[in-house]
């Protein structure tokens, strides 16, 4: 089995929410959508989660930075 380190993870993570941010066809077919989702538009947690995917990327790669050893 490869050997993936943490800088694997955190590249494919970001690449991940790259693409669901700026894919168009699916911003289109989400803000069109008239479902609900636990009482809330599908919109709305659509674009929440892709804020919280974000924010906890970042939040993981600086965390795994500042745990490295290169650093220390």
């Amino acid at each position: 089995m490869p050997n993936i380190s943490h800088h694997h993870i955190v590249r494919a993570w970001f690449l991940i929410n790259l693409f669901v941010c700026l894919y168009p066809p699916l911003y289109w077919t989400v803000g069109k959508s008239q479902a609900f989702v636990l009482g809330l538009p599908a919109s709305f947690i659509y674009f929440m989660s892709i804020s919280i995917s974000v924010t906890l990327s970042i939040l993981y790669a600086y965390w795994e930075e500042s745990n490295s050893e290169e650093l220390q």
